[in-house]
């Protein structure tokens, strides 16, 4: 592998483990861990209705592109 290929992982590593830290001091008591404050973030107000939308099976493309 080239310093580049390096590089990107420890840029994602770097990115996943601040994200996990940001949530694991937010995190006040085990409620806030379980029901997130009981607060719906906007992102779930926006994929649930789009998931709705737009359903597609797991593999349904490729069943389609045999045919």
């Amino acid at each position: 592998m080239s310093w580049i290929d390096y590089l990107i992982f420890a840029v994602y590593m770097f990115g996943v483990l601040a994200i996990g830290a940001y949530h694991y001091f937010r995190n006040k008591n085990s409620e806030d861990y379980y029901v997130g404050s009981r607060g719906i973030a906007l992102s779930t107000l926006v994929f649930v209705p789009l998931s709705l939308l737009f359903p597609d099976p797991p593999g349904g493309h490729t069943a389609r592109d045999l045919q």
